[in-house]
């Protein structure tokens, strides 16, 4: 096998269902495998064989990227989080979108509009995602760290929170609203699309959150006690 990275020191690697992402140390994002969903970020839907450079993060210098079933994420060095894919369950952070969005300023207008519950939507290329305020600080978090599952997303911000996102039908979000009710069938409460919230189950039990790790449907976290 041919290597392809010879000229490239490689900094992270992350594999999905059926696509990969690669950056490397001068902060550049490879992407390669099934684009059926909009998840290798190249602005269209089209299947790569080879590794191949995603040109709408151009000159944005990535540190992370994480891969999941059909959506990607990436972290750059001034802790920006891009997100792009099939958004079915909101795992990209956008409200379900209807049809299929290609730049920022769609993404945000859909973000907005009348949520379609039986709409599959599409984010094709790398847009950023503006998380929520943290509950202890006046300014807009700074992320750290980010994983993809195959439905749903978690990233780590600098205040040591963690901030979860999209299907929630095993639980793998932990968001408190997603409490089962007896009166209510089980698939209504838990496989709807969550925008980003924090989970606030390690705060009030003194952890500071330092890592996450998402599994297919969960979700696994390394913490810390504050102070």
């Amino acid at each position: 096998m041919r290597p392809m990275f010879s000229s490239h020191k490689v900094r992270n690697v992350s594999c999905g269902n059926c696509h990969s992402l690669l950056s490397t140390h001068n902060g550049n994002v490879f992407s390669w495998g099934i684009g059926s969903h909009g998840q290798l970020g190249h602005g269209d839907m089209e299947t790569l064989k080879q590794p191949q450079l995603i040109d709408a993060l151009g000159g944005v210098c990535i540190k992370r990227v994480g891969a999941g079933g059909w959506h990607s994420a990436a972290l750059a060095d001034t802790d920006d989080l891009y997100v792009w894919g099939w958004n079915q369950s909101g795992q990209t952070g956008f409200q379900a979108p209807v049809g299929i969005c290609t730049n920022s300023t769609e993404a945000l207008k859909m973000e907005n509009s009348t949520k379609d519950s039986n709409a599959i939507g599409v984010v094709l290329n790398p847009t950023l995602l503006e998380l929520e305020m943290c509950a202890d600080s006046n300014s807009f978090v700074s992320i750290i760290d980010v994983s993809c599952g195959v439905r749903h997303t978690a990233a780590v911000t600098s205040c040591g929170t963690l901030i979860t996102w999209g299907w929630a039908r095993y639980g793998q979000i932990c968001h408190s609203c997603c409490k089962p009710d007896t009166d209510i069938p089980t698939d209504s409460v838990h496989c709807e699309a969550h925008l980003p919230q924090t989970v606030m189950w390690f705060k009030t039990h003194g952890l500071y959150v330092t890592g996450v790790v998402c599994g297919p449907w969960n979700t696994f976290v390394t913490t810390s006690d504050y102070g």
